[in-house]
């Protein structure tokens, strides 16, 4: 339970601070992975951290979900979002459509994504 509380908090920062920064400062995120500003980038980037906003309060209020079956549920929609992410990102590189940068986010997404699998295959073991 330990963990699963430790990684929802660390997924919550990680999802807030997406947020700020895609809210904040589209052209500079756009810029630092790459990508050409433009107003259509800045206004599906501010969108996108609608998105993270409600996966931050989703994981922050997940944390202390006593409930194995809501647990399962939140650690394999986080897996499935993070590892997705992931593999969105090392594409996206592949493609040369965004910079090294990207592997600083594919790391995060990686370890959090993984770690989320992993709770969730211990508490199948469980039943």
């Amino acid at each position: 339970m330990k963990f699963y509380r430790s990684i929802c908090s660390a997924t919550a920062v990680l999802f807030v601070f997406l947020a700020l920064r895609l809210l904040l400062t589209p052209v500079t995120f756009a810029a630092s992975l790459g990508l050409e500003p433009s107003a259509a980038t800045s206004v599906l980037l501010r969108r996108a951290a609608m998105f993270m906003v409600g996966l931050a309060v989703l994981t922050f209020c997940a944390r202390s979900l006593q409930d194995l079956q809501a647990r399962r549920c939140v650690c394999l929609s986080a897996a499935v979002t993070l590892l997705g992410l992931a593999c969105m990102g090392t594409y996206e590189r592949l493609m040369g459509t965004v910079n090294e940068s990207i592997f600083i986010a594919i790391g995060i997404e990686t370890v959090l994504g993984l770690s989320f699998l992993m709770v969730l295959m211990r508490s199948s073991d469980r039943t």
